[in-house]
C-alpha cells in the first residue's frame, strides 16, 4: 500500500463505481470471463452474471482471490497466451 499511486487509485473506483463495464464492450469483441474461486472482491456469483450476460461460461482459478495473477501467474499467464494467440 506504501507504493499505491493516489491518483490511479481514485481512476480505478471511479471506473469502477460510475462505470458500465458490459456497456463499454464492442459488440464483436470476444472476451473470456475468469476470476479466483476465492475472490470475495468481486465474487463468482457476480463474475457468473457477467459470464452469462456476454454468453460465455465462468471459468474459475482454483484456490486463488482477486490477485489471481499474482497468486497463479503462471496459469494466468497462459490463459492470455491462449485468449491472444486464438
Amino acid at each position: 500500500m506504501t507504493r499505491l499511486n493516489d491518483h490511479g487509485y481514485c481512476q480505478a473506483i471511479e471506473l469502477l463505481c460510475g462505470g458500465d463495464l458490459l456497456a463499454e464492450l464492442p459488440p464483436a469483441m470476444s472476451v473470456r470471463v475468469v476470476c479466483g474461486s476465492l475472490d470475495v472482491v468481486t465474487p463468482p456469483a457476480w463474475c457468473d452474471e457477467v459470464a452469462r450476460k456476454c454468453g460465455v461460461p465462468l471459468e474459475l482459478i482454483a484456490d486463488a482471490g482477486h490477485a489471481s495473477y499474482v497468486e497463479k501467474p503462471e496459469l494466468v499467464a497462459a490463459m492470455l497466451r491462449k485468449k491472444l494467440t486464438s
